[in-house]
């Protein structure tokens, strides 16, 4: 499409428009953008490809993909993906252990489900590993690197399926994983994500990491809510430049260490229909633009 067919919207220039819908069980999705490839490409690269059990608590319960509780129906699944082999043989690991834990908790009505507390500390002794993380807008390696995406694809699950979302954070910049807008940071013991259950009946979450994809199924007795969600980028930012010395690079020696990534302003409209009457929540979610970093050889 035209990048001067851009509409103007509340004084904003929409550069993008994103939508989720939750058809019956399924979350379907798309997006059309107003920006080129390149630009896409900019908007969208650098990013991440994309917490051990309480120690009183049982093992978890894994789910075989597919099946839930007696008594139930599958209320909503969404699915990312992750690269499994070279340098993200670590994160994905990662991914598998957190995943694990995830499966099997059930959320009775009423109650809220910490993330933190249910798949706990991203330990060495928890079984976890390095591999990279965003920490204040930089790709770094940190201790359970990939954890993110399981709480990203549980939120979505969740978003979609009219759980109450009572804690919530995004990245500092978006995931190359999952939509803006979708994405959830944690960090032990900090930064959460906390679903209620508003509903009077049990949910169990169900998630299953294999062969490079990682789906996140909600169970319950019934589907009460239809969730529609629409997301569009109503403003994007330019990214600067950062050069750094670095003393194990041979002088006049230039490289870039990380993309540069444009910041984003992601307006949502989700709109929740339950016995025939809807209602309609606008928020919207940033992302700073983020530097492009090279490092050079130091000077002799």
């Amino acid at each position: 499409m035209d990048r001067r067919r851009s509409l103007a919207l509340a004084g904003a220039l929409i550069v993008g428009t994103f939508f989720v819908a939750a058809l019956g069980s399924q979350a379907v999705y798309g997006f059309w953008t107003h920006l080129d490839s390149a630009e896409m490409e900019t908007l969208q690269l650098g990013a991440v490809r994309g917490p051990a059990l309480p120690e009183e608590s049982e093992p978890p319960r894994a789910l075989p993909l597919g099946s839930g509780p007696a008594g139930t129906i599958e209320m909503v699944s969404y699915t990312t993906r992750f690269e499994e082999a070279g340098a993200d043989r670590a994160r994905a690991h990662n991914v598998h252990l957190a995943t694990q834990r995830l499966s099997g908790v059930t959320i009775a009505g009423g109650e809220v489900l910490s993330f933190n507390t249910r798949v706990g500390r991203r330990t060495h002794d928890a079984g976890y590993r390095m591999a990279p993380v965003i920490s204040g807008g930089e790709i770094v390696d940190g201790m359970g690197g990939g954890t993110c995406q399981v709480a990203s694809t549980l939120y979505a699950a969740a978003l979609l399926s009219g759980l109450e979302v009572v804690e919530h954070r995004p990245h500092s910049r978006p995931s190359t994983y999952i939509a803006m807008g979708l994405d959830a940071t944690v960090v032990w013991p900090k930064v959460d994500l906390k679903i209620r259950n508003p509903f009077p009946f049990p949910i169990t979450v169900g998630a299953v990491a294999e062969r490079g994809e990682l789906r996140v199924t909600l169970w319950g007795a019934e589907r009460p809510r239809q969730v529609d969600l629409h997301q569009l980028i109503v403003g994007t930012s330019g990214y600067g430049e950062r050069v750094l010395e670095d003393p194990e690079l041979a002088p006049g020696t230039r490289r870039v260490s990380q993309r540069g990534a444009r910041g984003a302003r992601i307006q949502r409209t989700i709109r929740i229909t339950e016995r025939g009457r809807t209602t309609e929540v606008v928020d919207e979610v940033r992302y700073r633009a983020t530097h492009r970093i090279i490092r050079v050889g130091q000077s002799v």
